[in-house]
């Protein structure tokens, strides 16, 4: 639980300094608004070897990224701010 609350905070942390807004979580999870489809999202990470999960919620694409390692976490950071920022 703790190495996940680390990642959440790091995850969130890292959001939040690249400007994106995101659903509050106690999970192992978070969720957020994207500005491009999802599609397309999926496969900009995908092709940068990073698996996320894309979903359209009220007309609005939101992707979905679960905790994992430190070192994964960092790729998706970077990924996302190569891809979206």
């Amino acid at each position: 639980r703790a190495q996940t609350a680390e990642a959440r905070q790091y995850v969130t942390g890292a959001l939040t300094e690249l400007g994106f807004e995101y659903i509050p979580s106690h999970t192992s999870f978070i969720l957020f608004p994207i500005p491009i489809d999802g599609k397309v999202l999926l496969q900009k990470m995908y092709d940068a070897g990073i698996g996320v999960r894309a979903f359209t919620i009220d007309g609005k694409p939101y992707c979905r990224v679960s905790m994992g390692l430190p070192g994964e976490l960092e790729r998706f950071v970077e990924s996302l701010r190569k891809i979206l920022v």
